[in-house]
């Protein structure tokens, strides 16, 4: 086991499985990582002795993704996995009880060595990282009545309003008499005497900026209710979560330390609302618990979702998963490939829908469920859909690549026409996704336009621009014009391409970096329909999360499919 001591602020190693060395070697708070081997099916267990609130903050550094660290509380419970999606994870955690803490790092490979490194950077106490907040009058009716009740000595006020508020869920949402266009959405946190501030996290209607005070819950009175009240519009959807006794950051309080630092300890800290039961899907792993999720709000107006949640008794399509070698990317990906209910290879070649980010289509923002639903109500002609997995380099296939495109239109269709029964007419393919899944449609469209006629993009991330340094393609400069798509469709000539757009209200600039995804997608938009394409384009009050595609893409789908049931098969006529 590894032990720690707070005097000296060190860790020591011993292997699990292996014996005791005479003297176990400390590794210091902030000394080099220490690398170790696992052998399969070994375990290698660390402990830490902390205090409630302190946070913890280390890297673990890895040859492989077999390799996981697993953390226990002093009861043996386990509190939360640490995998990381590349190759190196931050091992942030705060203490929520005194006592030691046990972290196992574990590797799932049984034929081989793993090697990995763990480092311990920081512990930091609660009265280290916490300063006064100050403190706001309610402007919560229900807020109001209840401070009202308080000072009226009625003993059971703040029980009974907690017993609501668990059978309600939170936030509590109120109207606003003179708007309404806009509902007071409040925050609630039941505290304890550890608490020393709660801070609502991302920040709603500011484009997630960096964590800042103004979002921070205050306590109502002395007693243990915590809350945060804000004027929302009345059509919001957004994830959120809590960071309970979160750093005040330096943008703030200049003496408090480095931003990077600060938002380490703020990311530690982030939880889901214990009082709201809608919760987004766990992770890659399936693994569940408050750090790995976040809580859903909906506000009263909210556009209603209707076609992507599964319904029990709607005919479901098959989804086949394969895997797929690249000669031109030289890598591999998962391509899962859906077919619609009733498929026959002897059938009329289907339509055919391709989709970047292949696994949360099927999940966060669901394709299939959405397809089913739609083609069971007769909105849409049955379809076949490609979904295609990203890896790491997802920052560099993505954003106009042309080596992409070029895997995507030499490569992938021609299998995917080969293996499945599907159009060869680009008017009735659509391809695209979210974020850089819509920018990367877009481009394929504007390189292959007699592949890929419909562009289906959600909140496309148009304000990407070539990166400054070729070696680092995932790194642009946020300062730049945005546009630079907008250019690439202004210099050619009209394209046979149609297209479908969507972004939201909250993905604006409100720092002055003159550069936001709205701005950008409503200037492609511009630019799309001075020269005449066809664009059906809306906005949605909201930000950049699949708690919003979710609902859109069925609008998408019906945008470019959903009239295409009319248009004969290139292919088919010409074989006439």
């Amino acid at each position: 086991m590894i032990s720690f001591s707070r005097t000296g602020a060190c860790l020591v190693f011993v292997t699990g499985l292996l014996a005791q060395p005479a003297s176990p070697t400390p590794l210091k708070v902030g000394a080099p990582a220490d690398e170790r081997t696992l052998h399969p099916g070994e375990t290698h267990a660390y402990s830490v002795s902390l205090n409630a609130d302190d946070l913890v903050s280390g890297t673990l550094e890895r040859s492989n993704r077999a390799i996981t660290a697993v953390l226990f509380g002093p009861n043996g419970n386990e509190i939360r996995r640490f995998s990381p999606g590349g190759d190196a994870a931050q091992l942030r955690f705060t203490a929520e009880q005194a006592g030691v803490f046990r972290l196992e790092v574990r590797s799932s490979d049984k034929a081989a060595d793993r090697t990995y490194k763990v480092r311990l950077e920081k512990i930091v106490s609660l009265d280290e990282r916490i300063k006064t907040v100050p403190r706001r009058t309610p402007e919560s009716a229900r807020l109001v009545q209840l401070r009202h009740d308080i000072h009226a000595g009625q003993q059971q006020a703040l029980a009974a309003f907690w017993e609501e508020v668990r059978k309600s869920g939170t936030p509590l949402v109120e109207p606003i008499a003179d708007d309404p266009r806009y509902a007071l959405c409040t925050f609630l946190w039941q505290g304890d005497s550890h608490t020393r501030n709660v801070v609502v996290y991302p920040y709603p209607g500011t484009n997630n900026q960096d964590p800042g005070m103004d979002f921070a819950m205050t306590r109502l009175e002395e007693t243990d209710l915590w809350f945060l009240s804000l004027r929302m519009r009345a059509k919001n959807r957004f994830y959120y979560k809590l960071a309970v006794n979160a750093p005040v950051f330096a943008r703030s309080f200049p003496d408090a330390g480095t931003d990077a630092e600060h938002r380490d300890y703020f990311a530690a800290a982030l939880q889901a609302d214990p009082l709201n039961p809608r919760q987004s899907l766990p992770d890659y792993a399936g693994y569940k618990s408050k750090y790995d999720v976040s809580s859903i709000a909906a506000l009263p107006d909210a556009p209603a979702q209707p076609w992507a949640d599964e319904r029990p008794h709607v005919p479901k399509g098959k989804v086949e998963k394969h895997s797929f070698e690249s000669a031109v990317l030289k890598n591999s990906r998962n391509v899962w490939v859906y077919t619609p209910p009733g498929y026959s290879e002897a059938a009329s070649p289907y339509g055919m829908v391709v989709l970047f980010d292949g696994y949360p289509h099927q999940t966060f923002v669901p394709a299939p469920s959405t397809l089913d639903n739609l083609l069971a109500e007769g909105r849409i002609p049955p379809l076949v859909a490609i979904l295609v997995a990203s890896n790491r380099n997802r920052d560099w296939e993505l954003p106009c690549n042309p080596t992409f495109t070029e895997f995507l239109n030499a490569e992938l269709i021609p299998w995917v026409r080969r293996s499945y029964r599907v159009t060869t007419d680009p008017r009735r393919t659509i391809i695209g996704g979210y974020s850089y899944g819509g920018l990367a449609g877009t481009y394929a469209a504007l390189l292959h336009p007699e592949t890929f006629g419909n562009v289906l993009s959600q909140s496309g991330a148009y304000r990407w621009t070539p990166p400054p340094d070729p070696k680092k393609p995932d790194v642009f400069d946020p300062l730049a014009e945005a546009n630079y798509v907008a250019a690439l469709f202004l210099a050619r000539p009209k394209l046979p391409v149609r297209f479908y757009m969507n972004v939201g209200s909250d993905e604006a600039d409100t720092v002055g970096r003159q550069n936001s995804q709205l701005n950008a997608n409503r200037h492609l938009r511009d630019v799309l329909r001075a020269k005449d394409y066809e664009v059906h384009y809306e906005e949605f009050i909201g930000g950049h999360e699949e708690i919003n595609w979710r609902g859109l893409l069925a609008n998408g789908l019906l945008a470019l499919a959903g009239d295409a049931e009319n248009q004969p098969d290139a292919t088919a006529a010409r074989s006439k």
